[in-house]
């Protein structure tokens, strides 16, 4: 039971200025054990309950590191009162961070039918979809996000990725290319960008496509210079520019950085063959075979040896 969690003498008197005072006080320190038992004597206090007492008291026991309790009291304070926004929102959050993504998405849908203005509840329900794997359910809440906040690079991040899974490159590029210039700047989402700027259907319909993906891969090499996956990406990006030279210092860096990257090596021996340097390219056939288990793909190198 939560009682068992505090050492609380109950009490016929309203909690008094003096009390709230001090609970908040405690929380604002990050005190959570001592905020939580202040906030719960003030929850046991009162004699109309409210809810701002549950909301407070099961935040500070989730800080404090107990969730089972913290969960108690959130469910508590949803039966006293179902609507409430803030008892909804913060208890959809926990739940999510606990990794209880279906129950997260229930407190999430009733909180975006109590507030539905709310662009922080639609994309709180989207991302828990998108955890559970069902993009096509995200997709509706993350436009509803763009409805109310246009400028939401996290929203834009998300709908690129559920573009990529619909096979939308193109759309998917457009997305990448908000948020990032809003101001998103994971890696690994930069790299996920600069992957779709290569792809065939981008460059065609987007003519800023090239340039964009070798400016967002070079960003992560900025930060992460030892990053297999944007050197090779790189390297793919001047490829395809016709800058043989320039793609193969990249593949090399590549290699350099992972020498198990079996594409950077087959891309190396490819090149090498195309600029006529046969002995780095048998050199680069060698390795690759070495590492290459699938049939077609060994196939493929072993043609470069034969031509």
């Amino acid at each position: 039971m939560l009682l068992a969690c505090f050492c609380v003498a109950c009490t016929s008197s309203p909690p008094t200025h003096r009390a709230w005072a001090s609970a908040e006080a405690a929380a604002t320190q990050g005190d959570w054990p001592r905020a939580a038992d202040l906030w719960y004597e003030i929850h046991l206090a009162e004699r109309v309950k409210t809810p701002r007492p549950y909301m407070e008291t099961a935040r500070a026991l989730y800080r404090s590191g107990l969730s089972e309790s913290a969960c108690e009291m959130f469910r508590d304070g949803l039966r006293a009162f179902p609507r409430h926004v803030g008892l909804l929102e913060l208890y959809a959050e926990v739940l999510e961070e606990l990794g209880y993504q279906r129950r997260a998405e229930l407190y999430y849908s009733r909180l975006v039918d109590v507030a539905p203005d709310d662009p922080d509840a639609w994309l709180g329900l989207a991302r828990v979809r998108l955890g559970l794997g069902d993009e096509h359910a995200a997709e509706a809440p993350l436009q509803r996000v763009l409805l109310l906040r246009p400028d939401s690079a996290e929203a834009h991040a998300h709908l690129a990725r559920v573009s990529e899974v619909f096979g939308d490159t193109p759309r998917a590029f457009d997305h990448y290319e908000r948020a990032i210039d809003l101001g998103a700047d994971d890696l690994g989402l930069l790299l996920d960008a600069g992957a779709v700027s290569i792809d065939v259907a981008v460059l065609e319909s987007r003519s800023q496509a090239g340039e964009r993906g070798l400016e967002w891969v070079g960003a992560v090499i900025e930060v992460d210079p030892q990053s297999t996956c944007a050197h090779y990406l790189r390297a793919v990006h001047l490829e395809m520019r016709d800058d043989l030279q320039g793609a193969l210092v990249a593949y090399l860096r590549a290699v350099e950085t992972d020498p198990s990257c079996v594409q950077a090596l087959t891309r190396l021996a490819e090149v090498y063959s195309q600029v006529g340097d046969r002995t780095r390219m048998a050199e680069m056939v060698a390795r690759a075979l070495d590492i290459e288990q699938d049939p077609q793909r060994r196939q493929v190198l072993e043609n470069l040896l034969a031509d």
